[in-house]
């Protein structure tokens, strides 16, 4: 058995700390926008949100959930100035104010992670002074530019498929060099015998069961014709009448019971018309 410290909060912070800075110096294209505009234009930002990782203490309740949510965890042991790098070519140093891509990418990522499905219900949330006060903390946003739904769509068509597969790759790495993820590939068979779905779990199918001979079928329908039109109350409409009969593979094992073939099967409506044959003019015991 795995040594379970490898999956505690503490093993995983203390790795992160070699983690974090190796995987940013991989990811350093600089962002074409600086955060503040030259000396001329004082106290005038081309940023709408600035992302800064904070190193949190991670509480861990007694249930083993982490107060905060998944997303306060995330926050707290990840830093994520590589998504600011691979964000960079989708921006120009030219044009209107934006927001930090990677305050745009975390509040997706902590919508995901607390489960929260529509879009509009999570800005209204972020737009609310108490629930959506830790959101805004650890994405870097003020009260007074919080972003709305076209904001994130805009977002995701900037970026594209491409540009958010590679980022995730980059976080399946991470959680690679962590040793929650292997990528060994595990193989189990739940049989341990050759078997057939279709014979109902019958673990002595062979390949001379796919056509079986079975003897006497139309008596057994007749009789079970005359069965059900002797009692009315017997056909019940929607439901099937099956014929029955116990395997009768010659090769089967003695010790094991047969199981029960099903050969065919009639609807209720068929019942009625052969029972009415069966009284009628044709004479008992003749079965179409």
């Amino acid at each position: 058995m795995s040594e379970l410290t490898l999956f505690s909060v503490g093993y995983l912070i203390r790795k992160l700390r070699e983690i974090n800075p190796a995987i940013n110096r991989a990811h350093s294209k600089p962002f074409p926008k600086e955060e503040a505009r030259p000396a001329n234009c004082a106290g005038i930002f081309d940023w709408l949100s600035r992302y800064h990782f904070r190193k949190e203490f991670v509480r861990v309740n007694d249930d083993g959930s982490v107060r905060g949510g998944l997303s306060q965890l995330a926050a707290s042991i990840i830093d994520f100035p590589f998504v600011r790098s691979i964000a960079a070519d989708t921006y120009s140093i030219l044009g209107g104010c934006c927001y930090d891509p990677i305050s745009l990418f975390l509040l997706d990522l902590f919508r995901y992670l607390d489960r929260i499905h529509k879009v509009k219900d999570f800005c209204r949330i972020l737009r609310d002074p108490e629930r959506g006060k830790n959101y805004r903390r650890l994405a870097g946003l003020g009260e007074d530019s919080i972003p709305c739904e076209a904001t994130f769509s805009n977002f995701h068509a900037r970026l594209g498929e491409c540009r958010y597969q590679q980022i995730f790759h980059t976080l399946v790495s991470l959680v690679e060099q962590l040793g929650l993820v292997t990528f060994d590939i595990l193989a189990t068979d739940g049989t341990l015998f050759p078997s057939a779905a279709r014979y109902h779990g019958c673990c002595c199918f062979r390949d001379s069961c796919a056509s079986i001979a079975v003897g006497n079928i139309a008596q057994k329908v007749h009789d079970r014709v005359l069965y059900r039109i002797e009692d009315p109350a017997r056909i019940v409409p929607g439901r099937e009448s099956r014929v029955t009969t116990d395997c009768p593979n010659p090769h089967f094992p003695e010790d094991i019971k047969r199981p029960h073939c099903k050969p065919g099967s009639t609807g209720a409506g068929v019942l009625a018309s052969m029972g009415a044959r069966e009284l009628g003019s044709e004479g008992p015991g003749t079965v179409h």
